[in-house]
């Protein structure tokens, strides 16, 4: 009966423990989800600063083929 006894305070310590570290748990879940939606939005307007960048570099490039082009005719 004794050893019962010891059985389940031990199980009794056991669940309290593990049921104070439930809260905190919990917390860490709820910042870890905050976090996953934050870098969804920055790999969401990353993309778009990346596109934004392609478009900016294409259109530079026109401009200098432009330019080359008025230079070449300007020199004749």
């Amino acid at each position: 009966m004794q050893e019962q006894n010891q059985k389940l305070q031990k199980l009794n310590s056991e669940l309290s423990e593990l049921l104070n570290i439930l809260p905190n748990t919990e917390e860490l879940l709820s910042k870890m989800e905050e976090q996953k939606t934050k870098i969804e939005l920055l790999e969401n307007e990353n993309q778009q600063w990346q596109k934004l960048a392609q478009n900016l570099n294409s259109e530079n490039s026109l401009l200098l083929k432009q330019n080359t082009e008025l230079l070449n005719w300007n020199s004749k």
